[in-house]
C-alpha cells in the first residue's frame, strides 16, 4: 500500500499428489473494484507471462493448449467481485503457482483508512460455479455436494501510506506489525489462518498528519489520467441541528442471515432506533419471503414508539427467500414523508440477494429524492452490491463484521446522516483542456467522507479545482498538479472505472448494444484488463503431456466449498477415480500478498 494505492499479488498454489493429469478450476472473489491487469502462471521448467485478450479468443487458445498436452492458465472475469482461474496439465506430482495482481484505490472514512480482502470466498449472493467453463459446461449443481474444503491463507502487507500513522489493526484477525522506515510491515500472528471471513485492516494518521488532498497522475498511450482524493472541510463539533428525518429501517431476515448475522442485525438496529432525534420520524420493514412493517406508516419518535420497535426487534428470526424488492418498493415511496422531513432509507442485510443487476436499476429508477444507507452484516457481507446501491442511492456503505461493533458502527453511522459537509459540489479545471471525469456527477458529502474522482484528459492537470457549498457559505479549494505525484498505475484505476461506468449504463439500460460491449473491449485491451469480454491467458509452447491415445476430458463428482471455503473443482484425465479428486481438493490452497513495487522487486 503507497499512499491511496494498494497493488495486490495474490498467489494460488495447485498440487497434484495423484497419478492423473489434471486440471484444476477455483472460482474466488476479489473487491468489487479490483483492477486485474497481470497474470503468470510459474512451475518448475518455466515462468509463462499472461497476455490480456478478448474472451472469446482467449477461452479457444487454453482449450486447444489443454488438449495439445500444454501448461496453460486463464483467468476469467465472473461477476465484477468474482473470478476464475482454470490451469491445464498439472503432471502427476506436480505443482503450479498462479500470481494474479490487481490494483485498488483507497480513501479514508471519518479520518480512517482501511483495506479489505475477501477470504470467505463464497459470497452471499453468488453462484456456485462460472457461468461457463472453458471449453465444457458448467457440472450438474447435483455434484456441488460433499465435505466442506479448508484452505491455509497467509496475509502480507507493505504499508507505506506516505504519512506517519498509529500502529495498524484488524478488527476480526490477530496480526503482527512491525515497523519500518515508510510505515509498518503487516502478517498474521499465526501465519496461517482458514478462509472462513474477509480480513480488515486500519490505520489512521497522527494527529494533523493526515493529508488534506492528493493528485496522483500518469500518462497512458497518449491520455492522461488522474486520481483526485480530497478530504472536505470537517465541522468542529457535533453534526448542526438540520431539518428532521424520516428514516426507514429496511432488515433482511431471510435464511442467509441466519446465526450471528441477524444477531449482529438486530443490534445494528436497535442502535440506529436509539439514536433518532425528537422530531424524526421512522419505521422497520422486515423481509424474507414477504415483507411485514412495524407500522403501516413513518412514526414520529416517542417512547412508546421505542418501546414497541425494541420489541418487533427482539422478534425478528431469520428463515426464507430473500425477496428485497417489495421492501425497497415500500421503502422508497415517497408518499409517506412529512412536509421538511429528509427522506432516509438503511438497508441491513448480508446482500445475498438473487438478482443485484435488477436491484440496482430498481434503485436508480425509483431513489427519488431519498438517500439510500446500506449496511452490510455478517464476515463476508456482498460489499460490490451494496456499495453500488448506496452509490445509485446518493447515500453511504458500511460493513459491520463484529457485533462488538454494531453500535459504535451505527453510530458513526448516525454522525453521517446528520451532517452533510459538502454540497452542489463542482469540478473546475484549467480552460482548454478536455477531459471526461468519472463520477460525471459527484453528490453530496456527508462528514467524514472524502470526494474521490478519476479523470481523464488531453494533456496533463496544471491544477484542479473543487468548489461547493458548506452549509450555506461558499466553498473553495484548488490542488496544484505540478506538485502531484506521478503514480505507475493510475491509468489502470481509470481503465477500471470507466469499464464499471459503461456496465451501470448496460445495466441501466437492459441491453449491452455492440457499441458498448465492444467499447469495453477496447478499453480493457487498451489498459490490460480483465473484463466480461477479455480474459488474461498464459501458454506453454511445447507441450509437456505426450500420449498417442489423445486425453479425455472427464468431470468427477467430489467434494467442493461450503459457504465459507474457496469453489474448487478437478478435471482428471480418463480413468481417473473420486478418491484422487479428494487428494487433490485436500491439497490445494490460496495465498495472498499485498506488496508495493519494491517489494515486486524484490520478489523478483
Amino acid at each position: 500500500v503507497t499512499g491511496p494505492i494498494a497493488r495486490v499479488i495474490v498467489r494460488q498454489r495447485f498440487q497434484n499428489p495423484s497419478r492423473e493429469w489434471v486440471e484444476g478450476i477455483y472460482i474466488f472473489p476479489l473487491p468489487g473494484d479490483a483492477a486485474v491487469d497481470h497474470m503468470r502462471v510459474v512451475t518448475g521448467r518455466a515462468t509463462l507471462e499472461g497476455e490480456i485478450q478478448e474472451k472469446k479468443k482467449a477461452q479457444k487458445a487454453y482449450v486447444e493448449a489443454r488438449a495439445q498436452g500444454k501448461q496453460a492458465g486463464l483467468v476469467e472475469w465472473q461477476r465484477p467481485n468474482l473470478f476464475s482461474t482454470a490451469v491445464a496439465n498439472i503432471e502427476p506430482g506436480g505443482e503450479v503457482l498462479v500470481e494474479i495482481e490487481y490494483q485498488q484505490s483507497l480513501a479514508p472514512d471519518s479520518g480512517a483508512w482501511s483495506l479489505r480482502f475477501p477470504l470467505a470466498t463464497r459470497r452471499p449472493g453468488d453462484p456456485q460455479t462460472p457461468s461457463s467453463q472453458p471449453g465444457s459446461p458448467a457440472p450438474d449443481p447435483a455434484s456441488l455436494t460433499g465435505s466442506p474444503l479448508r484452505f491455509p491463507v497467509s496475509i502480507v502487507v507493505d504499508l507505506a501510506p506516505g504519512f506517519a500513522v498509529h500502529e495498524p489493526t484488524s478488527p476480526y484477525h490477530d496480526i503482527r506489525a512491525t515497523p519500518h522506515a515508510e510505515g509498518y510491515a503487516v502478517e498474521f500472528a499465526e501465519g496461517e489462518i482458514e478462509a472462513d471471513r474477509d480480513f480488515v485492516l486500519r490505520w489512521q494518521a497522527l494527529a494533523g498528519d493526515d493529508p488534506q488532498a492528493a493528485l496522483f497522475q500518469e500518462s497512458w498511450a497518449g491520455r492522461h489520467q488522474a486520481l483526485l482524493i480530497l478530504e472536505p472541510p470537517h465541522p468542529d463539533g457535533p453534526p448542526p441541528a438540520g431539518l428532521a428525518r424520516e428514516i426507514i429501517f429496511v432488515v433482511d431476515t431471510s435464511g442467509s442471515m441466519a446465526g450471528t448475522s441477524i444477531r449482529q442485525a438486530r443490534r445494528a438496529l436497535r442502535a440506529g432506533i436509539e439514536q433518532l432525534a425528537h422530531g424524526d420520524r421512522f419505521n422497520v420493514l422486515a423481509f424474507s419471503g414477504t415483507t411485514r412493517g412495524l407500522f403501516e406508516a413513518a412514526t414520529p419518535t416517542t417512547a412508546a414508539a421505542r418501546r414497541q420497535a425494541f420489541e418487533f426487534i427482539e422478534g425478528l428470526e431469520a428463515r426464507g427467500a430473500t425477496e428485497m424488492v417489495p421492501a425497497l418498493d415500500r421503502a422508497l415511496r415517497v408518499g409517506g414523508a412529512g412536509r421538511g422531513h429528509v427522506r432516509q432509507v438503511v438497508v441491513i442485510t448480508d446482500g445475498a440477494v438473487p438478482s443485484p443487476a435488477a436491484l440496482h436499476a430498481r434503485i436508480q429508477r425509483q431513489v427519488g429524492e431519498s438517500r439510500l444507507f446500506m449496511v452490510g452484516i455478517g464476515s463476508a457481507p456482498n460489499g460490490h452490491f451494496m456499495r453500488k446501491a448506496a452509490g445509485y442511492g446518493r447515500g453511504t456503505y458500511t460493513a459491520i463484521g463484529d457485533p462488538a461493533e454494531a453500535a459504535a458502527m451505527m453510530m458513526k453511522l448516525f454522525g453521517k446522516l446528520g451532517s452533510v459537509v459538502l454540497s452542489e459540489i463542482e469540478l473546475e479545471l484549467p480552460s482548454g483542456v478536455a477531459a471526461e471525469v468519472h463520477p460525471s456527477r459527484v453528490g453530496d458529502l456527508y462528514r467524514g467522507e472524502p470526494l474521490v474522482v478519476m479523470i481523464e484528459s488531453d494533456q496533463p492537470l496544471a491544477w484542479v479545482g473543487v468548489r461547493g457549498r458548506a452549509g450555506e457559505v461558499p466553498w473553495r479549494m484548488t490542488v496544484d498538479g505540478r506538485d502531484g505525484e506521478v503514480r505507475p498505475g493510475v491509468h489502470v484505476l481509470w481503465g477500471r472505472r470507466k469499464i464499471e461506468a459503461l456496465l451501470d449504463s448496460i445495466r441501466a439500460e437492459g441491453d449491452p448494444g455492440d457499441k458498448k460491449a465492444a467499447a469495453i473491449t477496447a478499453l480493457a485491451l487498451s489498459h490490460h484488463l480483465v473484463s466480461p469480454y477479455t480474459s488474461l491467458v498464459a501458454v506453454e509452447k511445447v507441450p509437456r503431456r505426450r500420449d498417442h491415445e489423445g486425453w479425455v476430458q472427464k468431470l468427477v463428482r467430489g467434494p467442493v466449498a461450503s459457504a465459507s471455503a474457496p469453489a474448487l473443482k478437478i478435471r482428471f484425465g480418463q480413468g481417473a477415480t473420486p478418491a484422487a479428486l479428494q487428494l487433490v481438493a485436500g491439497a490445494s490452497g490460496l495465498v495472498a500478498a499485498w506488496a508495493i513495487a519494491r517489494a515486486r522487486r524484490r520478489l523478483s
